[in-house]
């Protein structure tokens, strides 16, 4: 605003902000990518600064990552912080359904959160089974999809062939 000399105090920009935010949020939420209402969750150890923690992944049935969390704990209380996050976040869809693990932390903290009414009672809670685990192969395979183009990448480098490749 000082650039077109107009003095506005920092509380009016506030004011603005709270005058003004919920109608940008209405009018952008339509423009947010198109998530499934098949979400599936999965959580495994990852090793930061020296620490081994739980990570909450969360994706829809097409792949696309929703939400993630790092947690010390691998309890109820940080399953209900993850799916508190990861529905607070702003989606288009709202889950139809979650499929989960066998991790007996999920099932607790999804009824705690339906009784809170912070999931929608039409929501159902899924386990994969452990002998066909979509979710877990979905997750799995866009990590291992990701590892796969790191060693391609390394591999033409190290043979001198990623030239010859571009230019095919």
């Amino acid at each position: 605003m000082l650039e077109r000399a107009l003095h506005v105090d920092h509380t009016t920009i506030y004011r603005w902000v709270q005058r003004y935010a919920p109608e940008r949020d209405k009018r952008c939420r339509s423009h947010l990518k198109a998530t499934t209402d098949s979400w599936r969750v999965d959580e495994t150890y990852v090793k930061v600064k020296g620490t081994w923690m739980s990570l909450y992944r969360a994706v829809d049935s097409q792949g696309k990552t929703l939400e993630f969390r790092l947690s010390a704990t691998r309890d109820a209380a940080a399953a209900k912080r993850f799916f508190s996050n990861m529905l607070t976040a702003p989606h288009p869809t709202t889950p139809r359904v979650i499929t989960v693990d066998k991790n007996a932390a999920y099932p607790k903290a999804f009824k705690e959160l339906q009784a809170e009414e912070a999931i929608p009672e039409a929501c159902e809670l899924t386990s994969a089974s452990s002998t066909s685990t979509p979710s877990s192969n979905r997750i799995t395979a866009s990590s291992k999809d990701a590892s796969n183009r790191g060693w391609a990448s390394s591999h033409l480098k190290r043979h001198g062939t990623r030239y010859k490749v571009m230019r095919a």
